[in-house]
């Protein structure tokens, strides 16, 4: 989808009386997220053709943008995990202005969570040490061998609490995120809770491309409930894992991990890419546990701004999603996951490439896809072919420590 950038991310309060709404000075598209008592229940990207939108249409808009979450929404759990059990683990790597931010956004969560574990994947120890040094009580871990699962495993083994709630360096989560995440683990089958990534800023086509084009990381406002059955009933066609949630805005109850063992320290970013989060919940459901997906667990995230960032991270994440695929057969011997990464992609690509034609020959509307976001798919392909053969020399790796 071509987004014209940069498109202002407005946020409409559904308690107040509507107002109309039109592009502001600089402003090129408006993506407005509806919230009501402070869950974000619905979503509309305004096109300028589709601006200025008057006041008396806005209900309408707002109706048919949240209908899908509000038949779905349930009422909250009135108690849950104490706040003060809930371990959040942050994983970093020479991004000391990000962490900066994201621990300061932590810190001003009301109820504040048990600890916060900071663990520094970098090649040498020290540098974080200042950023961390400037908060007491928060733990740093240096864990050297580069890899976001072995960095992972290295905040569950430093972790204390009932609940070990992960996010990345460059997310910012609410003041009530601790307390949201907690309430759905009054349920003893709940395994673990995730949440919408919603967009910190679409200033740039990189940005707009990755959240429109590549679909963001999770962008459902929807609440749903992902169970065994999930994973059981797509054994003759792989699940869409990626819905479950992403590991930016996840939060795992110790026991769980336990139970289905830690992150496979082949997959994530500093290895095969990515979707060490989504193999994790894959092998969690098939365990017999519950996953959680709620609007109120919400976070804010930075997508990657350059073209160049975001076409090496378009690569990575395909990389690690057909290297999961092959492990999740591995596992579990659900043929779905060798059809997927042998079929399905393949004819995806064969789908995006005829899209590509038409667009040469002047059938552009057969390609909605933005220029950045086109960009992205030769490395994806590279991506999927290399995930085919990452395991191969690995055969002897595997999952790191329990904890």
């Amino acid at each position: 989808m071509i987004v014209p950038v940069p498109c202002a991310i407005r946020h409409v309060d559904l308690a107040r009386p509507l107002e109309g709404q039109s592009l502001g000075p600089g402003e090129r598209a408006l993506l407005l997220y509806f919230w009501q008592d402070g869950v974000p229940f619905g979503r509309r990207l305004l096109l300028p053709e589709e601006l200025p939108v008057p006041a008396s249409a806005m209900p309408a808009l707002a109706a048919a943008a949240c209908a899908p979450a509000l038949g779905a929404a349930d009422a909250l759990a009135s108690d849950g995990i104490a706040p003060s059990e809930v371990s959040v683990v942050v994983c970093t790597r020479d991004r000391p202005d990000d962490l900066g931010r994201c621990i300061a956004a932590l810190l001003r969560c009301a109820p504040p969570p048990g600890e916060i574990v900071v663990v520094d994947n970098s090649a040498v120890a020290g540098r974080l040490a200042e950023i961390v040094a400037r908060h007491p009580g928060i733990r740093l871990v240096h864990e050297p061998t580069p890899g976001l699962s072995r960095a992972r495993n290295a905040g569950v083994a430093a972790a204390t609490g009932r609940i070990v709630a992960f996010t990345d360096d460059d997310v910012e989560v609410p003041e009530n995120w601790i307390e949201a995440l907690a309430r759905p683990f009054a349920d003893a089958s709940v395994g673990a809770v995730t949440g919408p990534v919603l967009p910190a800023r679409l200033q740039t086509a990189a940005e707009a491309a990755f959240e429109f084009d590549l679909g963001g990381l999770a962008s459902s406002l929807v609440p749903r409930d992902f169970g065994p059955d999930f994973v059981r009933n797509g054994r003759l066609l792989a699940p869409e894992v990626w819905k479950i949630g992403a590991g930016a805005n996840m939060s795992i109850r110790a026991e769980a991990l336990r139970d289905a063992g830690p992150f496979d320290e082949r997959l994530g970013a500093g290895a095969a890419g990515c979707s060490e989060d989504s193999e994790f919940l894959y092998r969690m459901l098939d365990a017999g546990w519950t996953c959680r997906y709620r609007p109120e667990c919400f976070v804010h995230h930075t997508h990657r701004a350059s073209e160049d960032a975001l076409r090496a991270q378009a690569r990575a994440y395909m990389r690690g999603h057909t290297a999961a695929l092959l492990l999740q057969f591995g596992d579990t011997r659900h043929p779905g996951n060798l059809r997927r990464a042998f079929l399905g992609l393949p004819s995806y690509y064969a789908r995006l490439a005829v899209r590509w034609v038409a667009g040469k020959v002047g059938l552009a509307w057969l390609d909605p896809w933005s220029p950045s976001g086109r960009a992205t798919r030769l490395p994806s392909v590279s991506g999927w072919f290399q995930g085919l053969f990452y395991l191969v020399p690995r055969r002897g790796g595997g999952r790191g420590r329990t904890g």
